[in-house]
């Protein structure tokens, strides 16, 4: 009774009404979208390429190379857990394969990576790039200083 004195009749509502049910349904769709399409690193990866990048921009895939050295390569499983855990699943048969552990997180488009070494921890970071199910990480090198001093 209170809408009907402020002039709003039941077309009126029920205009209003589809209005906001479209808004809902068009920001729903987006909010689905956007989770879709977004990457994830969350899973297990195998890896297919090892590029090297000279700094005259000259490259060699230095897969090809690895697997013939060793052959059990090929078969080696990267996983990253949704706790932020990342390790090796090695095969029985590629134990000259050091394993290797780590903590991750992503930020943006990059992966930063907290890797035990003995007692150390490794801070590497990578870009990282996704087009369907390929993941590629590229080390982010940053310029060191000189670690040849110069006596005075």
């Amino acid at each position: 009774m209170y809408l009907m004195s402020q002039n709003l009749t039941r077309a009126t509502l029920s205009i209003y009404f589809h209005k906001i049910m479209k808004k809902i349904l068009i920001i729903s769709l987006l909010c689905v979208c956007a989770n879709t399409y977004s990457q994830n690193i969350v899973g297990t990866w195998k890896r297919v390429s090892s590029v090297l990048e000279y700094t005259n921009g000259k490259t060699d895939d230095l897969q090809k190379l690895m697997e013939s050295t060793f052959p059990c390569i090929t078969e080696i499983k990267y996983v990253f857990e949704q706790s932020g855990k990342h390790f090796m699943v090695i095969p029985k048969d590629c134990k000259s394969i050091p394993n290797t552990e780590a903590n991750w997180k992503v930020l943006g488009n990059q992966l930063i990576m907290n890797q035990k070494s003995g007692k150390e921890i490794l801070n590497i970071n990578y870009d990282l790039d996704f087009s369907g199910n390929t993941m590629t990480m590229t080390p982010i090198i940053p310029k060191q200083q000189s670690l040849l001093k110069r006596k005075e």
